[in-house]
């Protein structure tokens, strides 16, 4: 659902990023997905420096199943990390735990995921700016020829339900359910469709899991 008329101009606020990066990664394999090496730095940290290519300096990476590793590979980094100790139960309690951590001052946050390293920066851009220019919509969903992706913009008033999600799913339920108040913001980007949770889709993509 584009939103194009009928808009009163919005307020650009304040976009923090919840980086997901606790999942056991189980379709993968045993191996550390998010720390196979691109372009000789793991795959979180570009992830990361994604974001900071876009201006967003407020990132928090919600971290589980390996959070040690996770830790030092983005020591050279400024992030805040949070320990999700109920990783295991699925995506829902690493949502609520990045969520929950967000400073009052969070008017929206980007809400990312951590095998996602291909993003451009323009994206995060596109969606910030998006939301500073609609006031109705309440998420912000990146497109590409009309399909949706990742990552997804929430306002603060979407704080409450993404924190009540259970489960493994994200917030494509709250999405469904809440078409109303979708805008898609359009993007010349494939990589909002590209998630690295295969061994074959890393080497598709020149990944290494030597690290």
């Amino acid at each position: 659902m584009q939103h194009k008329k009928n808009e009163a101009p919005g307020v650009e606020t304040l976009t923090h990023a919840v980086l997901l990066a606790a999942g056991t990664s189980s379709r993968f394999g045993p191996e550390p997905k998010l720390l196979a090496l691109l372009d000789g730095k793991p795959m979180i940290e570009h992830s990361v420096l994604g974001l900071k290519a876009a201006g967003i300096q407020h990132i928090i990476v919600v971290t589980g199943a390996r959070s040690d590793a996770i830790a030092a590979a983005l020591k050279n980094q400024q992030v805040r990390l949070v320990h999700n100790p109920d990783f295991a139960s699925g995506m829902g309690s690493s949502l609520a735990a990045g969520v929950h951590a967000l400073p009052l001052e969070a008017d929206s946050c980007l809400i990312c995921l951590g095998d996602m390293p291909f993003i451009r920066a323009n994206t995060y851009r596109a969606l910030i700016k998006a939301s500073g220019k609609f006031s109705k919509p309440s998420i912000f969903t990146p497109t590409n020829h009309g399909k949706p992706g990742n990552p997804v913009l929430w306002r603060r008033s979407q704080f409450k339900n993404l924190a009540n999600i259970a489960g493994d799913i994200g917030g494509r339920s709250l999405i469904q359910s809440q078409a109303h108040l979708v805008c898609d913001v359009p993007v010349e980007d494939p990589g909002i469709f590209i998630d690295l949770d295969t061994p074959a889709a890393l080497t598709q993509f020149g990944v290494n899991l030597t690290n």
